[in-house]
């Protein structure tokens, strides 16, 4: 089997959920359907339009929203809400890591949340570099899966794109579906 090409989107996905991760490695594209995702890239579109001509380091599979390069690369990600800075902050440092592998010189990354206008910005260590290595196995890894992961239920289960997918024939513990957010369009 060959070797997936991983961008920072499945890093995002491997922290958010690895079931959703599994769905979309398989092809399984929800997020065409959701309202909030459109939501997203309404405001990446509308936001730092000066920015994002295309780069030289924005290639193959690695989509950053926009780079920056005084004294070094800064990293610089666009997105809606920031009810998930963790794992969005492994996405920024994923990208910081490829571009150091590929000799660039970078900084740091910049998450941006221009409806708080709010910054926040993200470092990659030594330490982040040795996850990233393990993450980028355990992407492979299920990959490789037959069937997707049990489903670990969070609080934003039901504002996800693949929840009624997710979900379907599942009982629903304390897990409410969230309305309007990703009405299906037929």
């Amino acid at each position: 089997m060959k070797s997936l090409e991983i961008g920072g989107l499945l890093i995002q996905y491997l922290n958010i959920c690895k079931r959703k991760l599994w769905f979309y490695i398989k092809g399984l594209r929800m997020e065409s359907r959701s309202d909030l995702v459109a939501l997203g890239r309404i405001i990446d579109q509308q936001y730092y339009v000066r920015y994002k001509d295309e780069d030289e380091y924005s290639q193959d599979f690695i989509r950053t929203d926009f780079l920056t390069n005084t004294e070094g690369v800064v990293v610089h990600e666009v997105k809606k809400t920031d009810t998930l800075v963790e794992e969005q902050s492994w996405q920024v440092k994923y990208y910081l890591y490829v571009l150091k592998r590929r000799g660039v010189d970078i900084k740091y990354g910049i998450l941006h949340y221009p409806e708080k206008r709010r910054k926040i910005n993200v470092y990659l260590t030594e330490q982040d570099e040795k996850i990233i290595q393990e993450m980028l196995e355990e992407i492979q890894n299920i990959s490789k899966m037959e069937i997707p992961p049990p489903i670990e239920p969070k609080s934003y289960c039901g504002q996800c794109a693949y929840f009624e997918l997710c979900w379907a024939g599942e009982v629903r513990k304390n897990v409410k579906r969230k309305k309007n957010n990703n009405s299906l369009r037929r």
